[in-house]
């Protein structure tokens, strides 16, 4: 039996969030292998969600919204019948976004 895979579209905001991160992590490690292993993780992450979108915690506030981690980082998603919307990439100290209508 194989595994479906659900197309995933990532938002303007969630790249931009991704590549802020990024930036960051290589600016406060001095290392850009750092950045490159965390990106690697958080697309690795985003295969994961394509492929369970439903392993991800709900939001209690808002239950079509799920999420799943990638080291400290926490992808906000919602899935729809035919795609998965990454909606915004932040950091797990940060307040979590307001749900998009």
């Amino acid at each position: 039996m194989q595994v479906m895979r659900k197309p995933y579209i990532i938002s303007d905001q969630a790249l931009k969030d991704i590549d802020e991160i990024i930036e960051n992590v290589i600016e406060f490690t001095s290392y850009t292998a750092s950045g490159i292993k965390l990106y690697n993780e958080i697309f690795e992450t985003l295969e994961l969600i394509s492929l369970l979108p439903k392993a991800g915690r709900m939001r209690q506030e808002n239950n079509a919204l799920r999420e799943m981690f990638a080291r400290s980082y926490r992808i906000v998603y919602q899935e729809f019948d035919d795609v998965i919307l990454i909606i915004t990439v932040i950091h797990s100290r940060r307040l979590y976004p307001q749900p998009i209508n």
